[in-house]
């Protein structure tokens, strides 16, 4: 297995709280295996919720109670450095992360040029935001003792799948390296 795979299983279980032994990580070859495996191993749950819209609905609370801003602003399309005060927009961005207790929240993106090419991880939007933390730790907005669907699953290895390998159109049923061709 490749670096980029490797990187790819670790945001995975990290992102689910569950290990994949590196005896069968080699044998999960397509997305479709990955989420199947993660599956049958995970408490399951027969109701799907919207992850992204859990941490949308988060995020916009405290930021609404933080800055006194009218939840009608704050809508998924908001760009955050538009809500966010400008002298330290970072420094409150990072506290609403702390509060929230979110692992891997992201920095806010800059409007310069630099930043769009080199930090295009970076959310600009709260829409954005909830992706980020929906993909990289659903579980901060599961409730405790909540299982998961597969779909929920899919939606955390599609986004995993498109931000280490920037793969917009593939099959659950490609494999990594012969139709993906990823190492």
């Amino acid at each position: 297995m490749g670096l980029d795979i490797v990187e790819f299983v670790m945001d995975v279980e990290s992102a689910v709280g569950l290990c994949i032994p590196n005896d069968v990580a080699p044998s999960l070859a397509t997305p479709r295996h990955v989420i199947d495996y993660l599956h049958g191993r995970l408490p399951q749950s027969r109701e799907t919720r919207c992850l992204s819209q859990r941490a949308f609905y988060t995020i916009r609370r405290d930021l609404k109670e933080r800055l006194g801003l009218p939840r009608e602003s704050l809508r998924p399309q908001t760009e955050l450095l538009a809500v966010l005060p400008t002298r330290n927009a970072q420094a409150v961005w990072a506290e609403v992360g702390e509060s929230l207790r979110f692992p891997r929240w992201p920095s806010v993106r800059g409007g310069s040029w630099l930043a769009r090419v080199f930090l295009h991880s970076r959310p600009r939007t709260l829409g954005d935001a909830a992706r980020h933390v929906a993909t990289f730790t659903p579980q901060a907005v599961k409730l405790s003792g909540e299982g998961w669907t597969w779909r929920e699953l899919a939606t955390v290895v599609d986004g995993l799948m498109r931000h280490h390998f920037a793969i917009r159109e593939y099959s659950l049923d490609d494999r990594f390296v012969e139709e993906l061709g990823l190492d």
